[in-house]
């Protein structure tokens, strides 16, 4: 995409330094010729493109560079920006390179026109990527479209003395309500904080000495009729020969298209990481679903099966002690068959908030079976264990649950068995702490029975 060039300041500079600033200050090959073709002024991309040293540059004339053609083709738009006092453009091909030229008159105080600003651009690279999308119009269109960028140049109070015809198209303001007018009043109030917060900037970069620096910023701008509109910019302030501010130059190019692009697109980002965050609630609860009991929250039997080798391999390695609690609801059955399975649904409930109740961080507890419990409960002794399981019989004893008119009472018998006590196998430490509860049964229910240490099992080191 190829960038008109800022034009020179209206009225007449003072100094040689000035003029050499103004042409410094843009980008590409700059000249400041008089009418007669005699170069004043060269950036160092002129000295480079022409491969001649800037003094033996200065002074000479500019015709004398090109061929005879080529220079009655020059001289023609030299004169034709003389007499329109208009900015003129030219696109050529040379040695197969294109170039895109912006000669702008410099009208001086007393209204004459004695110089030329001469801009070039080499927009070779932008020409062949014309030259391959020409087969699509609309393509064409719409790069040349983006192109179209503005210009514009403000006097040291920030004022327009200069735009050119793009900017007049763009902001929808005639020529005679822009010129003269602060550049301030174009932009929204968001706007106006905008180039205010960049003018602070470019002030604390001059006080550290860093100058003639290019600022780029983005800012809604007002429109005569209609909506304001986003658009880039990029400014560059003219110093005179002691350092003051003299002008500034501008390019604007519209951008609005693009920043409400932008704007959907945060907003369809911030659409998606909403439904993100709840693809991701929903694959933890389905993850969730898979592992908990549907009526009491706690693990399942799946989970207890996925755990348990890894708790076992802990307790090994860092040597500790590990109890296995098999809890089972005394004549369960029978409260179903009397009451109702909503009821035994709510003594489950209640066994289950009796199991969590004063649970370590570390402790796992599962329903196993239809009214069947797994406990394990890391560094753990048996003794502990069998603290932990009298509690909870007292408690399911002393908390009956509501049907309707009646209490319905219940109580538990719970079997034991330990690592290192009994064994280091998990399979093993299951069906024995299984024994032990079908002895609590046995022997009456409403018991705690523990599987008595073998001495065959493995000890913990001291």
């Amino acid at each position: 995409m190829t960038i008109d060039l800022p034009v020179v300041p209206l009225g007449q500079p003072t100094t040689q330094a000035e003029l050499q600033a103004l042409v410094n200050s843009t980008p590409g090959i700059s000249l400041l010729i008089d009418l007669e073709g005699t170069i004043v002024c060269a950036n160092i991309k002129s000295t480079l493109h022409f491969g001649i040293a800037h003094d033996e540059l200065i002074g000479r004339n500019v015709y004398s560079l090109f061929d005879e053609a080529t220079s009655i083709g020059r001289r023609a738009i030299v004169r034709q920006a003389e007499l329109t006092r208009a900015p003129v453009f030219l696109e050529d091909e040379r040695n197969g390179h294109f170039y895109r030229h912006s000669l702008v008159p410099a009208i001086d105080a007393d209204g004459v026109v004695r110089r030329v600003a001469v801009f070039a651009e080499d927009i070779t690279e932008r020409k062949t990527a014309e030259l391959a999308l020409r087969a699509s119009e609309e393509q064409f269109r719409f790069l040349a479209e983006n192109t179209a960028d503005t210009v514009w140049q403000l006097d040291h109070r920030m004022c327009f003395t200069y735009v050119n015809g793009s900017y007049v198209h763009l902001s929808g303001f005639p020529l005679e309500e822009i010129i003269g007018r602060p550049v301030m009043e174009f932009f929204t109030a968001e706007g106006r904080a905008t180039v205010a917060a960049m003018m602070t900037k470019r002030q604390q970069s001059e006080a550290a000495g860093k100058t003639n620096a290019a600022l780029r910023f983005e800012v809604p701008h007002l429109r005569k009729h209609g909506n304001p509109f986003w658009a880039e910019i990029n400014s560059k302030p003219i110093y005179d020969a002691t350092g003051g501010i003299v002008a500034f130059n501008g390019i604007m190019r519209d951008i609005d298209e693009r920043k409400q692009y932008e704007k959907k697109l945060e907003e369809a980002n911030r659409l998606l990481e909403g439904q993100l965050r709840e693809i991701v609630e929903l694959q933890t609860r389905l993850k969730d679903q898979t592992v908990r009991d549907p009526l009491t929250g706690l693990h399942n039997r799946r989970y207890m099966e996925e755990t348990l080798p890894r708790e076992m391999a802990r307790a090994k390695r860092e040597a500790y002690p590990l109890a296995l609690i098999m809890v089972d609801l005394d004549h369960f059955k029978r409260i179903n068959d009397t009451y109702g399975h909503a009821t035994g649904d709510a003594v489950l409930k209640a066994m289950a908030s009796i199991l969590l109740n004063g649970a370590r961080e570390g402790d796992i507890i599962c329903r196993y079976g239809g009214e069947e419990f797994l406990v394990v409960l890391p560094n753990m002794s048996t003794e502990q264990a069998m603290a932990r399981a009298s509690a909870w019989q007292v408690t399911l004893r002393q908390s009956p649950v509501q049907h309707g008119t009646f209490l319905v009472a219940s109580t538990l018998s719970a079997g034991i068995a330990t690592y290192p006590g009994n064994s280091s196998d998990i399979e093993t430490l299951l069906r024995l702490a299984d024994d032990a509860l079908y002895r609590a049964k046995a022997n009456g229910r409403d018991r705690v029975e523990f599987e008595p240490p073998s001495s065959q099992s493995p000890q913990l080191p001291d």
